[in-house]
């Protein structure tokens, strides 16, 4: 049984990090999908802009619920606080791809007239991001210098210089894409994009009571069917097939790190009765509560 890798966002799906080096605004990485459940990096967004450079396998992308599809060479930017989210291709043998990401601050510190002459025009306009393939010249600049970002790593001579380097490097090239292309992801969906924010704070925050969704719908002020095509946009699952997950996932957080009773989990998590969370969990993770615990015991208990 495998144990996968969480990405740990608060209430309103900002994703919560910490940069390598200490008080320096700058991270690089590689995610392997093989260790997210479902192949999937679930719906988030961040403060800082996000670069990535697909080095193996293939993704349906998701930035503000625009969907395109990514493969090996292809590249994207996300435009900071920007809802986005990525299914990898389960049929693949390998799904990776190469990341960074950095804050406007790392290089507009103490001068606001880089922030308002480079940055803040992107920030506050409608793009969302773009989708990057080498058929120009300048989307093959640009992921060329993505790419070139893997060479950087914390431990190395330098560091904090390299990033500023790249990080400048690239800004550059994405203020001349912008000025010259006029890329395509755009918002037409910002309301929709806050829409599920609110939806999926509900959730978050009352997941372990009961709810239908005509009741999440009427605590938001949206409709039925407006509920149900933010779920399809942004998380690509029905409203009840994520709540189910999301108690779900709680439910095995509380397995790892609590001496709670199945029947106390149950109710901790939404569940009736705990015959129907186990059949529910074991459906999920492929074993039942009790073997999960038994296999993912820690030593951090409450």
């Amino acid at each position: 049984m495998q144990n996968y890798r969480e990405i740990p966002v608060t209430p309103n799906l900002e994703e919560q990090f910490d940069y390598p080096v200490n008080n320096f605004l700058y991270d690089c990485w590689v995610d392997d999908y093989s260790e997210l459940k479902d192949d999937t990096l679930n719906c988030h967004w961040h403060d800082s802009f996000e670069f990535g450079y697909v080095l193996s396998g293939s993704f349906d992308y998701f930035i503000n619920g625009t969907h395109f599809k990514l493969k090996k060479g292809d590249g994207f930017f996300i435009n900071a606080r920007v809802l986005h989210m990525a299914i990898a291709d389960n049929q693949e043998k390998e799904n990776q791809i190469f990341g960074f990401l950095f804050p406007h601050t790392l290089l507009t510190q103490g001068s606001p007239q880089l922030f308002e002459k480079y940055f803040q025009p992107i920030i506050e306009s409608s793009i969302q991001g773009f989708h990057l393939q080498p058929t120009t010249v300048s989307q093959k600049q640009l992921l060329h210098s993505i790419q070139s970002g893997q060479r950087l790593t914390p431990n190395m001579p330098y560091f904090e210089l390299e990033a500023i380097t790249q990080a400048s490097k690239v800004w550059k090239l994405v203020v001349e894409y912008v000025d010259t292309q006029n890329p395509m992801i755009q918002a037409p969906h910002r309301s929709k994009e806050q829409e599920t924010k609110a939806i999926l704070s509900y959730i978050y925050q009352n997941y372990a009571n009961k709810f239908t969704i005509d009741e999440l719908c009427k605590q938001i002020g949206i409709s039925r069917s407006e509920c149900f095509r933010c779920f399809k946009k942004f998380t690509n699952k029905k409203p009840m097939e994520y709540i189910n997950e999301y108690r779900l996932f709680q439910a095995s957080k509380l397995l790892k790190l609590s001496t709670l009773s199945i029947e106390e989990i149950t109710k901790k998590c939404g569940f009736s009765t705990s015959s129907y969370f186990g059949k529910q969990f074991k459906e999920l993770y492929g074993v039942t509560p009790l073997h999960y615990r038994k296999n993912n015991k820690l030593k951090t208990y409450f």
